[in-house]
């Protein structure tokens, strides 16, 4: 919802108050989107579970790095 109303803001022609009082929010807070949108801080949920996907798989990445560097200074064969 966030991020359709901050576009569609941003090439609307209506000012900020008549967007935010037909989706019943303040027009401060149309800024506020705008600017995150803009920022690319403004995230969809699946964009928000790849990015919590991504850090996993670096943490599971990373221990397994550090699981076969002890492996191979203990001198072990895979």
């Amino acid at each position: 919802m966030k991020i359709s109303i901050a576009q569609e803001a941003l090439r609307a022609k209506d000012k900020d108050a008549e967007i935010a009082a037909r989706n019943g929010i303040a027009p401060s807070t149309i800024c506020e989107w705008k600017e995150t949108f803009l920022n690319g801080e403004l995230k969809t949920q699946k964009e928000k579970e790849l990015l919590a996907k991504k850090a996993e798989l670096e943490a599971q990445n990373k221990a397994l790095k550090e699981t076969w560097g002890s492996k191979e200074s203990e001198g072990s064969d895979f």
